[in-house]
């Protein structure tokens, strides 16, 4: 703004302020109703994947902005994006899940069987070549939905960038 202080006058620095606060304004409402509208369809389907508990969780963090989280990094609804998984031990034992949010540390990711806490997997994006590159995520808890299993993993030893492009989804929040 320093250069504009040089060219215009008070009147019209003011008038441009007040553009751009409005414009910040819209953006950020924009922004929300965006948000809002992503992580209803996102409890939706939870709901009909059986996850109940989830979507609940969903809907309560979304009313405030950061809501009940407490991590570092937000979650980012993915919205049951397809992901194939196995265990880093036998790559032969692939199973499917649909993933449900992600952050920086990691992902969130409803699965049909039950893994073991610490476990450590591979994931891929859905149609990914089984012997092509993978995120490596550890299990850090296992919880019933009633009709499945939502699991939280940490990314593991892959670079967050590099695992998010592997799973096809947006690196843009940073981290490496």
């Amino acid at each position: 703004m320093e250069k504009l202080d040089e060219c215009m006058s008070d009147e019209e620095l003011a008038w441009l302020g007040g553009l751009v606060g409005e414009f910040k304004d819209r953006v950020a409402e924009a922004i929300r109703r965006a948000t809002l509208r992503e992580r209803e369809a996102c409890a939706r389907l939870a709901e009909a994947e059986g996850a109940k508990g989830v979507a609940v969780a969903i809907r309560d963090r979304s009313e405030v902005p950061g809501g009940a989280e407490k991590r570092a990094a937000p979650r980012l609804q993915a919205c049951g994006k397809p992901v194939t998984l196995a265990p880093n031990t036998d790559e032969a034992d692939i199973f499917s899940g649909r993933l449900i949010d992600y952050s920086d540390g990691g992902l969130g990711i409803l699965i049909s069987r039950q893994v073991a806490k610490g476990s450590v997997l591979l994931a891929r994006g859905e149609g990914a070549p089984n012997d092509g590159p993978a995120a490596q995520l550890e299990v850090r808890y296992c919880i019933s939905t009633g009709t499945g299993w939502r699991i939280g993993c940490q990314f593991r030893e892959t670079p967050r960038r590099i695992a998010m492009t592997l799973l096809g989804l947006s690196a843009a929040q940073g981290g490496t």
